[in-house]
């Protein structure tokens, strides 16, 4: 089964050339429309990301002078929890949903849209998610803070996610501290960019765009490799005591 929703407005429309770009980050082809009244441009795109994360599609038509129409098409699935507000989107994401609770993940990425869509499928799980857009604020994070994950994009302004990474295990070893688990993410996918993440002390690079399944198995992997490093640790201690 699908549901199907349509919004109409009465508003001045747009051209071909704008509708095209209407669902680009910041895109705002009404430009005559009032500075008080515009909003960041980036509705249209964080509904498209939460419409496709729901295997649905999403379109726009519209003409100048005539309005627009705004539609989406979303599969139904069936819920089986009693709480359907905490139900992830997919069977698949819920089978991979369990021990998340009160994970603490550190999300160091620049693209509000990104940061919406990570928070959307990781919160309802009940996990705590910070978020930074840069590297630096990244490793300060890192510094200052207690997180059981960190996903970090690959590419930021200020200073990027290789960097960061770099940066984080030398404070790590420096300081005799745990080993944080760094989940990189990049729409980057060749073998090269795979490569580059794990010399610079990643423990994984997760492809974009993200979908629920990919991101949520990302992370309890991320946990499995946390908790393997301190089985490692304690039997150390133990053999040296």
């Amino acid at each position: 089964q699908v549901v199907s929703f349509k919004v109409t407005d009465t508003g001045v429309g747009m051209n071909a050339e704008s509708l095209a770009q209407i669902f680009e980050p910041y895109a705002q082809p009404t430009k005559n429309v009032a500075e008080t009244n515009r909003g960041t441009g980036l509705g249209l795109t964080i509904s498209k990301s939460l419409v496709e994360l729901m295997k649905g599609e999403i379109m726009a038509r519209s003409r100048p002078g005539h309005g627009s129409v705004f539609a989406f098409e979303i599969p139904l699935v069936r819920c089986q929890t009693q709480n359907p507000s905490l139900t992830p989107v997919s069977e698949e994401a819920e089978a991979l949903a369990d021990h998340l609770s009160s994970t603490r993940v550190l999300l160091a990425e620049d693209h509000p849209v990104n940061q919406r869509v990570v928070q959307l499928i990781l919160k309802p799980l009940g996990v705590d998610v910070e978020i930074v857009e840069n590297g630096q604020d990244a490793v300060e994070a890192y510094k200052n803070g207690s997180y059981d994950v960190i996903l970090m994009d690959m590419r930021m302004p200020v200073m990027d996610g290789l960097v960061a990474t770099r940066q984080i295990r030398e404070i790590e070893s420096n300081e005799n501290r745990g080993h944080i688990p760094i989940l990189v993410l990049s729409a980057n996918a060749m073998p090269e960019h795979c490569d580059q993440s794990m010399m610079a002390g990643a423990d994984m690079h997760v492809g974009k765009p993200l979908t629920p399944e990919r991101l949520i198995d990302a992370v309890r992997e991320g946990l499995e490799l946390q908790a393997e490093g301190s089985d490692a640790s304690e039997r150390s201690s133990s053999q040296h005591a």
